[in-house]
C-alpha cells in the first residue's frame, strides 16, 4: 500500500543517484586527462576526495532519512491499524450480533474495514458486506464498481 513520504524518498534518491552519477562522470574525464597528461595529480586527487565525500554524504542522508521516517509513520500506522480494527469490530457486531449499522458518512478507514471484511468472509456474510459497500453514497463507490 502507498504511505505518506515515499514521494519524498523516490525525489531523495533520484538526487543522490543524479549526484553520484555526475561524481562518477567527473572522475572518469579527470583521470582520463590525468592518464594523458592534461591534469595534474592534486586535480585528480581532489575529484577522487569529492566523489568519495560526496558518496558519504548521500549515504548518511539516506540513512538519516529512512530512520527518521520508520520512526515518525510508526505511530501514525498503529493509529489506523487499531481504527481500522474497530471498525471491522462495529461492523462485525452489526453483521452477526445484530447491532444497528454505524451512521453513514463513514471515515476512510471504514472502507479498508469493509474491504478487509469482503476478503475474509464468505457467502451470504460477504455479499451483504459488498450490499453496505454499494448502497451507503461514499467518495470510494465510483471505484468499486466492478468493469
Amino acid at each position: 500500500m502507498w504511505r505518506q513520504g515515499e514521494w519524498l524518498y523516490t525525489l531523495l534518491v533520484l538526487g543522490v543517484l543524479l549526484a553520484e552519477g555526475w561524481a562518477l562522470g567527473r572522475m572518469a574525464v579527470v583521470f582520463l586527462e590525468r592518464l594523458f597528461g592534461l591534469a595534474p595529480y592534486g586535480q585528480a586527487y581532489a575529484v577522487l576526495l569529492q566523489g568519495v565525500v560526496l558518496t558519504g554524504l548521500s549515504l548518511l542522508l539516506l540513512s538519516a532519512y529512512i530512520l527518521l521516517y520508520h520512526a515518525l509513520t510508526g505511530a501514525a500506522e498503529q493509529r489506523a491499524r487499531r481504527e481500522k480494527d474497530l471498525w471491522v469490530t462495529r461492523f462485525t457486531e452489526a453483521l452477526f450480533g445484530g447491532a444497528p449499522l454505524p451512521p453513514p458518512p463513514w471515515p476512510k478507514p471504514t472502507l479498508e474495514a469493509l474491504l478487509h471484511m469482503r476478503e475474509v468472509l464468505k457467502g451470504a456474510e460477504a455479499r451483504q458486506v459488498q450490499a453496505w459497500l454499494e448502497a451507503h453514497p461514499n467518495p470510494w463507490q465510483r471505484a468499486l464498481r466492478r468493469p
